[in-house]
C-alpha cells in the first residue's frame, strides 16, 4: 500500500506567499549600502582644480546623505522610546521613570560608544594625517 500526501490548495497558495516574503526580504537585506565603503569614498573627497565649488558641494552633499542612517535611526528611536514611557507612565516625573531613563541613556550611550570604536565591525574608519 502506497501513501500519498497532498497538499491542501489554501497551503499551496500560503507557502508561494511566504516565498515571496521571503525573496522580497533577501533582496532588501542585501541591497543595504556598505556604510564602510561610503565612508571611506567621503573622507577620500578632494575637490580637482578642474571641479567647480558648486560640483564638489554637491557630490560631498550627496555623499554625507548616504552616511546619516545610523544616526538618525538612533535619534528617532530615543524620542520615540520617550514619549511612548512617558505616555505609559501617566505623564508623570517620578523614581521608577527616571531610572528607566537613565538605563536608555547608558544603553544609547553604550551603543553610540561601541560603533565608533568600531566592534560591530569597520563602520568608522580611522582618519590618518599625513606630515
Amino acid at each position: 500500500m502506497q501513501l500519498r500526501f497532498t497538499i491542501p490548495l489554501h497551503w499551496q497558495r500560503r507557502k508561494k506567499n511566504v516565498i515571496e516574503v521571503i525573496k522580497e526580504k533577501f533582496d532588501a537585506y542585501f541591497s543595504k549600502v556598505n556604510l564602510t565603503y561610503e565612508r571611506y569614498i567621503f573622507n577620500k573627497l578632494v575637490q580637482v582644480e578642474e571641479t567647480k565649488f558648486d560640483e564638489f558641494l554637491r557630490a560631498i552633499i550627496n555623499q554625507a546623505k548616504k552616511g546619516l542612517t545610523y544616526s538618525t535611526l538612533s535619534l528617532l528611536s530615543t524620542i520615540v522610546f520617550l514619549v511612548v514611557t512617558t505616555h505609559l507612565n501617566g505623564w508623570k516625573l517620578d523614581k521608577k521613570y527616571g531610572f528607566i531613563l537613565l538605563g536608555w541613556y547608558l544603553l544609547f550611550i553604550t551603543f553610540a560608544s561601541l560603533y565608533e570604536l568600531n566592534i560591530f565591525g569597520n563602520l568608522n574608519p580611522l582618519e590618518y594625517q599625513s606630515c
